[in-house]
């Protein structure tokens, strides 16, 4: 089983317009805060440790969000994504 970082890490997400509101409604984490927005999208960001919970959550909004940043959390979002794809 991979081992998680207890570390907080500072994640920042664009969310497509479709999911927006959802979003703002019921943010990820307290932390979290809008910090650019556009027709197309917003860019938020929030403060947490990556834990199995937060990577499910995001999983759960689909092609309707992107992980920006931190490129780990990036890249473990991008491996469950593959590793789904094989089930």
């Amino acid at each position: 089983m991979k081992q998680f970082s207890e570390d907080k890490v500072t994640i920042r997400i664009r969310v497509k317009r479709a999911s927006v509101e959802s979003i703002r409604s019921q943010p990820l984490h307290p932390s979290q805060r809008e910090v650019e927005a556009s027709d197309k999208y917003a860019d938020f960001e929030f403060t947490a440790v990556p834990t199995p919970e937060l990577y499910s959550r995001l999983l759960s909004y689909g092609t309707g969000i992107e992980v920006l940043e931190p490129k780990e959390v990036r890249l473990e979002m991008y491996n469950r994504i593959m590793n789904m794809s094989f089930i």
